[in-house]
């Protein structure tokens, strides 16, 4: 897989889903420290807090939806606190989503169904990022953000964390997190948790912009692939 590119993949038939899926994210996630995958019971797993395997990415088969996918935090049943579900619209025939690596992290769409067979999901529905937290001693951990909402950096949204010290999800209201709408200008800060001492050196909130400022973009001298409300640092040739 080619670093810094958004792949996109188009109008899958349901039937296929689970296998593309899963092959394109066993080689998004490979490479990186404490992350792992398992395939057992018809369903998939990508585990990214080393050895404790209580925080990963799920990928299911779903006959009606071709997959379903959700992100756990220590195998509890309930659903904000415990668990998310990762993917969009399911009322088409086909499935579209779009993803991205980096040396940093890893950048991913909520998948949606369509019956429109040129369709490509937008940039601005990069919701999922993966890369690496460092706490207050140094250590590294691994941590995952969803954020609720596609195309709206200044909406009133819920954003999710989860990491190697996290026990549950933390859900943070980021209607609040940005500089007003007059602001002409992209602004990043370090992405951090609100309730542990954890700060992503390579992972950054969009504080503001100007427009759709989504996908690949430059701000401060530094490459980013950019979602929605979070971006991940690229390393350019």
């Amino acid at each position: 897989m080619e670093l810094n590119k958004i792949y996109r993949r188009q109008y899958i038939d349901l039937n296929n889903v689970y296998d593309t899926v899963k092959a394109d994210f066993t080689e998004l996630f490979s490479g990186f420290a404490g992350v792992s995958t398992e395939e057992a019971q018809n369903q998939f797993k990508i585990y990214f807090d080393g050895t404790q395997q209580s925080r990963y990415i799920k990928i299911v088969p779903s006959n009606s939806t071709g997959a379903v996918i959700t992100m756990h935090c220590n195998d509890g049943s309930s659903e904000q606190r415990d668990w998310i579900n990762l993917c969009g619209n399911v009322n088409g025939s086909y499935f579209s989503y779009s993803f991205a690596k980096t040396n940093y992290g890893v950048v991913f769409s909520v998948l949606s169904t369509t019956n429109d067979s040129t369709y490509s999901i937008p940039d601005c529905y990069i919701q999922n990022f993966f890369s690496t937290f460092e706490d207050e001693y140094g250590n590294t951990v691994n941590g995952f953000i969803h954020t609720g909402a596609a195309n709206d950096d200044m909406g009133n949204t819920y954003i999710t964390y989860c990491t190697d010290l996290h026990d549950t999800l933390e859900n943070v209201e980021i209607s609040k997190c940005f500089l007003g709408a007059a602001a002409n200008h992209t602004l990043l800060c370090n992405a951090f948790s609100y309730t542990k001492p954890l700060v992503a050196p390579r992972l950054y909130k969009k504080l503001q912009t100007e427009g759709s400022v989504f996908g690949k973009i430059r701000v401060g001298g530094k490459t980013l692939i950019a979602g929605s409300h979070f971006a991940v640092e690229c390393t350019e040739e």
